[in-house]
């Protein structure tokens, strides 16, 4: 089990690339979400979660897998 969670990270902390895009678009889509939404409590949280798929997908993004299973 520990070895097929392993796997999906490639071993070395790296994620497929269709994963690092779709994460930056699920990011600006929530920070869209965001300008839009009356609701303050609901804007921080959008705001939150638009940064952190931002982040994780840009940072996969240029951290490619070290082996070439794109």
């Amino acid at each position: 089990m520990k070895n097929k969670i392993l796997n999906v990270l490639f071993g070395d902390g790296t994620m497929k690339r269709w994963i690092s895009i779709t994460l930056i678009i699920l990011g600006i889509i929530n920070i869209t979400l965001s300008l839009y939404n009356p609701n303050e409590e609901d804007v921080t949280i959008f705001i939150g979660f638009g940064i952190f798929s931002l982040a994780l997908g840009i940072g996969g993004y240029f951290n490619p897998p070290k082996n070439n299973n794109n």
